[in-house]
């Protein structure tokens, strides 16, 4: 989803409800914060590693020694820690 697809669609709710992810193992936490970060984008084999996102930090990819500068400024919802 792109912010401009996000925009379109909360400009629609009542700008008085709260945001909402998905909580750890169930549950849901509040969004406490956006920042952007970097990440590369579908690295994780998803179906040997479900458990993972496909994308992950600029940072972890970096560490693992690749250094193919696909990494992209996105936006990351950080959730409240309960």
């Amino acid at each position: 989803m792109k912010v401009k697809e996000l925009i379109a669609v909360l400009k629609k709710l009542d700008q008085d409800k709260d945001i909402m992810v998905p909580g750890y193992e169930g549950g849901f936490e509040d969004v406490e914060e956006v920042i952007k970060t970097h990440v590369v984008k579908n690295v994780t084999d998803n179906k040997k590693h479900w458990w993972l996102g496909p994308h992950v930090a600029a940072e972890e990819h970096l560490l693992s020694g690749l250094n193919d500068n696909k990494h992209k400024e996105e936006v990351y919802l950080i959730p409240r820690k309960s």
